[in-house]
């Protein structure tokens, strides 16, 4: 769930999931919000 604590918009999370690589860019979001990264540099990376 480390993609709704990044995004505020529900489609965008939506969006971020559908796909091949919902799964994988989950587990990015929550490496790097466990690594400390601003929710700001989170949204640039994506």
């Amino acid at each position: 769930m480390a993609l709704e604590q990044v995004f505020v918009c529900p489609r965008t999370v939506r969006n971020l999931r559908s796909g091949p690589l919902g799964k994988l860019q989950e587990e990015f979001c929550d490496w790097l919000l466990g690594r400390g990264f601003s929710h700001y540099t989170i949204r640039i990376h994506f």
